[in-house]
C-alpha cells in the first residue's frame, strides 16, 4: 500500500497545473477551419518541422503541391490569427 500511495504522488498531475497556452488554443480552431489537405501541409510542415521534400513524400505529391497548399493555407489562416491577435 505505502509503494502504492508514493507512486500515485509520483504521478498525479499537480492541482496548479497551467491551463493550455491561449495561443495554442487559438491556432489549433483556426486550423480546424481551413481545408484539411493544407491542414496537413501546414502542420507537418511548421509544426512538425518537415522539409517540402519530406512533406510531398508523406502526402505522396509533388513537391509543387505542397508549396501551392502551403501559401493557401497561410492565407487562409491570416484572417484567423487576426482575430485572435491581442491588441498591443
Amino acid at each position: 500500500m505505502r509503494t502504492a500511495l508514493a507512486f500515485l504522488r509520483r504521478t498525479q498531475a499537480p492541482d496548479n497545473a497551467a491551463g493550455p497556452d491561449e495561443n495554442a488554443v487559438a491556432l489549433a480552431v483556426a486550423l480546424t477551419r481551413i481545408d484539411s489537405k493544407q491542414r496537413r501541409v501546414v502542420v507537418l510542415h511548421y509544426l512538425a518541422d518537415l522539409s517540402v521534400a519530406d512533406v510531398a513524400r508523406l502526402e505522396n505529391c509533388p513537391e509543387g503541391t505542397v508549396k501551392a497548399r502551403l501559401a493557401r493555407g497561410r492565407v487562409a489562416l491570416a484572417p484567423l490569427a487576426r482575430r485572435h491577435r491581442k491588441p498591443p
